[in-house]
């Protein structure tokens, strides 16, 4: 499987929630979603009713790839990351934009499934089903477009991050 190739672009409505403030720029941003909940888990239950908080990533620039390769390295070779590699044959993962997940220790990436292009790509997430390293895990469309994920969740009407 090829793991790593050229980084998919980010989609033009990111860049506007970004430079509106409304998507977090930076690392000090992003960890202010642990403070202050900024997305309802009514919101985020008309994505996936089983779970109750998405955590926005900074400047999404990662793919699933270099994003599993990393955590790898980092972390060593575990149960978890060869349950996590094999899902990973599901999509393409060096054209999955990893943009969020679902809060700490979900361990649940949300990504834009960009295969068919960056403009409005499909957003997916990673659902485990048992035992993390065990178990039927599947990708599944959370929304079919960026377009709609940003409508589902709101965003727009979202506080702007302090900067």
């Amino acid at each position: 499987m090829k793991l790593f190739g050229t980084r998919p672009s980010q989609p033009r409505e990111l860049k506007k929630l970004m430079a509106a403030q409304l998507w977090p720029a930076t690392h000090n941003e992003a960890i202010q979603q642990n403070l202050n909940r900024r997305i309802s888990a009514e919101r985020v239950h008309l994505l996936i009713p089983t779970e109750n908080v998405i955590f926005l990533y900074p400047n999404p620039s990662m793919t699933l790839a270099s994003d599993h390769e990393a955590s790898r390295k980092r972390i060593g070779d575990t149960e978890f990351f060869a349950a996590y590699a094999r899902t990973l044959e599901q999509i393409a993962p060096d054209r999955a934009l990893f943009i969020a997940d679902f809060g700490p220790g979900s361990d649940a990436p949300i990504a834009l499934d960009c295969r068919g292009g960056t403009d409005d790509p499909p957003v997916i997430g990673l659902k485990w089903d048992g035992f993390k390293s065990q178990g039927p895990h599947q990708w599944v469309q959370l929304a079919p477009s960026f377009s709609d994920f940003v409508r589902l969740l709101d965003l727009w009407a979202l506080p702007k991050f302090k900067r």
